[in-house]
Order: C-alpha cells, then structure tokens, then sequence
C-alpha cells in the first residue's frame, strides 16, 4: 500500500477527545520536539536524556520517514486537535526467524 505523509489511519474518539492516528508529515517537527523535550523534563525513563534542537528533531524525522520509504518501520503520530501528543514506532526485525 503507497503511503504519503499525514496520511489518517484511524480516526476515533476517546475521553471526550477527537483522536486521529496518521503518518507523520515534515510540518510535525515542532510539535514532535515539544514532545520529546516535555518527556526528558519529566524524568522520563528514555533512551534520550538531553533536550533536542529544532534541527536535531528535523534530522530525526527525515532519518524516520528514509526508513518508512525502505519499509523497515512504520511510525504514527498520534493528534489531537491537530498537535501531535504521542507516537508509534513498529520496526521491522532485520535478523531472519530462526527454525524452532
């Protein structure tokens, strides 16, 4: 299936809130740095451990969207009222199964 950014996977709604899962789109970058930057501030327990600059975040998401047009993984952005509040990140097992 050809995919583009932003496109909608699913909309529903929860919690009294309209959520919209879709792929994410170059125009997310600051709602995805606002993101990550809140989660290393909380004390999230993440691989990443210091703020990231816009450019870094820019950087991060071309490095994702490479990936997704290679079909090594597949990433959601999570919306709400048009800002990204989450993400989805699926990759694809490079090592082959092994026979049990």
């Amino acid at each position: 299936m050809k995919m583009h950014a932003g496109q909608v996977i699913d909309r529903f709604r929860i919690g009294g809130y309209d959520v919209t899962l879709r792929l994410p789109r170059r125009s997310d970058t600051q709602d995805l740095r606002f993101f990550i930057n809140t989660l290393i501030d909380e004390g999230a327990r993440i691989m990443l451990q210091r703020r990231v600059s816009l450019v870094e975040e820019r950087r991060w998401l071309e490095r994702h969207f490479k990936s997704m047009r290679e079909g090594k993984e597949f990433y959601i952005c999570i919306d709400i009222g048009g800002r990204v509040v989450g993400t989805l990140s699926m990759h694809r097992d490079h090592a082959p199964p092994t026979a049990s």
